[in-house]
Order: C-alpha cells, then sequence, then structure tokens
C-alpha cells in the first residue's frame, strides 16, 4: 500500500470513527507542515467532523497560538512529548473539538541540537484517551514528515477504538 492510500484510508476510518462517536477533531502540526489536516479534508465528509488545524512551526508560535508553555519551550524546546500534548490541548481548546491529534518533531535532513532527525512526537487526545508517542524515523525529509502523518492518524484511530 502506497503512503498515499495509506493516509487516505486511515484518514477516512478517523473520519468514520468520529461520526459514530459524534466527535469533532482538530489538529496541531509543526514538521508535518499542514500535510496531516490536508489528509484529513482529502475525505469526502471530512466537514461533518473537522473544525480545523494550526500550523505553527516556529517555537514563539507553539506558545502564542497553542498556550504551550513558553518556560517549558525555553527550557527544552519543542521536541518533547509535553510539548506535542500542550500543543494536542491547545488545538482542543482552539477549535472545540472533542479529538486533537498533535505532531511535533525534526524532519531533518540533519539533527537539532540533541535531536536527531526522525524524531517526532505525536499526541492524540479524545475524551476517553490520550496517547502520547515517541517515536524514531528512519529516512529523507519527506520520508519523516510522511510517516509522521501515518502514524499520527493509526494513533487516533487507536485511541478512538477504545
Amino acid at each position: 500500500m502506497s503512503e498515499s492510500s495509506t493516509n487516505h484510508s486511515l484518514a477516512a476510518q478517523l473520519i468514520e470513527r468520529c461520526k459514530e462517536a459524534g466527535y469533532t477533531v482538530a489538529v496541531a502540526e509543526s514538521l508535518t507542515g499542514g500535510w496531516l489536516g490536508s489528509s484529513i479534508v482529502d475525505i469526502p465528509g471530512a466537514s461533518a467532523v473537522f473544525r480545523g488545524g494550526a500550523l505553527t512551526y516556529q517555537v514563539d508560535t507553539k506558545a502564542s497560538v497553542l498556550g504551550v508553555d513558553s518556560d517549558e519551550l525555553a527550557a527544552t524546546g519543542p521536541y518533547t512529548d509535553s510539548v506535542a500534548k500542550q500543543m494536542a490541548e491547545g488545538a482542543s481548546k482552539l477549535f472545540q473539538a472533542d479529538v486533537a491529534i498533535a505532531t511535533s518533531g525534526v524532519a531533518g535532513p540533519g539533527p537539532d541540537g540533541d535531536h536527531p532527525s526522525g524524531e517526532v512526537h505525536i499526541c492524540v487526545l479524545t475524551p476517553t484517551a490520550q496517547v502520547v508517542r515517541t517515536v524514531n524515523i528512519h529516512g529523507d525529509r519527506s520520508t519523516v514528515r510522511a510517516q509522521s502523518v501515518i502514524l499520527a492518524l493509526a494513533a487516533a484511530n487507536t485511541a478512538l477504538e477504545n
């Protein structure tokens, strides 16, 4: 299965699960650069559940748009599970969504300080579940970003199964 068809299948599953549960969904993205939200809105019927997305690529916008703790960002940087969780919480609040998915990490091609290319933090929040994952993806910038979207959609579907 190609990355594109995997995205399509996972996004369609997410939309269906949200419809069945009566949930809305929002995203907060950094390294995925809008790809996650785009994957969701590529699916017909997404407007029934998708509330919106925040693309907060710069560190300061994570704080100003999503309410991520600026002191924590200054101390640890944006590549932590805690920051991904705060991004998801911010998206949920900003868009008044039941489900929020956040991605943060290093797309590459090289490391960012002590964080290697391919280090990705994903958080999914639902009314009944919280999934926070750190993964290490090998490949070029495009591969890291594409796999991040797939893993975020898969994590959201897993969270909604429970």
